[in-house]
């Protein structure tokens, strides 16, 4: 019989190997998507607020001011405070900036497209020709009260900072935004599948609802999916019931090869009992590197782009590979976000033998010391360890096992869908 506590110290040092044989999954030549920005900057919002990042601005480039438009947005406020005598000081100084005051009708693109039109006279005109000859502004400081931009996740080079520390890190940022850019193309959409339209009826509009960036469109019956605008959030693809949209950075492929090859090698170390522990690439990866060693040695984490980008196929497929527990580490995703991995999670209570955590809070994860109490389901379609929306108040449990005859048939659609899609990933490996 294995010494419990010798194998402790197995998993630990087998995850240690695990994880130093086997890199971040990821796509080789990976398709890309390109900004270019010449630097164009409009500033929106009261005045005293559009001087004073102007005065932060021209302290590292006096020159800035040449690239800048001020557009007056809204009135200061009626009380005066501190910034507002600061910024009535600067006045004098700034005689070259100069503050248009025009009613803004709209405003939308991302970095090196933003089309920015407002009211001459009753009539919408673009701000960039009217003053420019230019057709787009490069990048958007957004000083007003309310965001004009109101999804989730902003367009790059849109900033609408609403605290201090943000403040100071779009004014660093700004400079920096000339010349060309890249981020990965984070999706692949065959309309052929998508069941949004046919035959004059509309359908499916799952990921139209979910989209935190307002990346998609529904343009005379076609989805459109803006590349520039997406951020690779993932719930689309975790949404659509046809694969008509697929996450591909990296493909379904390449991550599920990459989990096969460290539960491969954590078990030839000696481990035991692997869970995995998915986190993304950004509030997870900083946590965990902050928290690993903390962690009993069989939790194996594993990087992907976005909480959202791996949905039930990939939970399914890493239990069918050998996992013992699929854990999603919790982020603050956008609420469209969270609410699909919730759908799917609701699905995957009701089917699945094994252990699906979802929605933990980091910091209960060692609080509780990772210890979970078992739910057994009544009428035995559910057996192992399943929490939903696991509290960081407390060390205890509260989670409920859904059955079959509770779940909506889209959320049945969804896991029929799901299950065969991880077949044809696991056949495939």
């Amino acid at each position: 019989m294995t010494d419990p506590q010798n194998q402790i110290v197995k998993n630990q040092l087998a995850r240690r190997k695990a994880l130093s044989g086997i890199s971040t999954p990821q796509n080789l030549l990976a398709p890309t998507v390109s900004f270019e920005s010449k630097g164009r900057v409009l500033l929106l919002g009261p005045e005293h607020r559009i001087r004073l990042a102007v005065d932060k601005l021209s302290h590292g480039d006096p020159g800035c001011l040449k690239r800048i438009t001020a557009l007056v947005t809204e009135a200061m406020p009626q009380h005066i405070d501190a910034a507002m005598e600061r910024a009535a000081d600067l006045a004098t100084n700034q005689s070259d900036l100069t503050l248009h005051r025009l009613p803004l009708l709209s405003l939308s693109g991302y970095l090196g497209q933003f089309a920015v039109h407002v009211s001459v006279n009753g009539e919408s005109v673009p701000l960039a020709k009217l003053l420019y000859s230019a057709d787009v502004f490069d990048v958007v400081l957004d000083l007003g009260a309310e965001p004009r931009i109101s999804a989730a996740l902003k367009p790059a080079g849109y900033f609408a900072p609403a605290t201090d520390p943000e403040w100071d890190a779009a004014l660093a940022t700004l400079p920096t935004l000339t010349g060309g850019f890249e981020k990965p193309r984070y999706f692949q959409l065959k309309t052929d599948h998508c069941a949004h339209a046919a035959n004059g009826l509309s359908g499916c509009d799952r990921c139209l609802a979910v989209c935190p960036a307002d990346a998609i469109r529904s343009l005379d019956g076609l989805i459109k999916i803006d590349s520039h605008l997406c951020h690779g959030a993932g719930g689309c693809a975790t949404a659509c019931p046809t694969s008509a949209i697929r996450y591909d950075y990296p493909q379904p492929r390449v991550l599920l090869e990459g989990l096969q090859r460290r539960l491969a090698l954590y078990r030839q170390q000696g481990g035991d009992a692997p869970a995995l522990l998915l986190h993304d690439a950004e509030n997870g990866k900083a946590w965990l590197d902050a928290n690993l060693e903390l962690l009993p040695g069989h939790w194996l984490p594993l990087q992907i782009e976005e909480m959202g980008s791996a949905g039930l196929d990939v939970w399914l497929s890493a239990l069918a590979l050998g996992a013992s527990e699929v854990v999603l580490l919790s982020n603050p995703n956008p609420t469209t976000a969270s609410s699909t991995i919730a759908s799917d999670k609701m699905a995957s209570d009701s089917t699945v033998s094994g252990k699906i955590v979802s929605d933990m809070i980091a910091s209960d994860m060692i609080a509780s010391d990772m210890i979970v109490s078992d739910k057994m389901a009544s009428d035995s379609t559910v057996s192992g360890k399943i929490v939903s929306d696991k509290m960081a108040s407390d060390s205890t449990v509260s989670g409920n096992i859904i059955s079959d005859s509770m779940i909506p048939e889209s959320i049945q659609s969804v896991l029929t869908r799901e299950i065969a899609l991880a077949n044809r990933l696991l056949s495939a490996l």
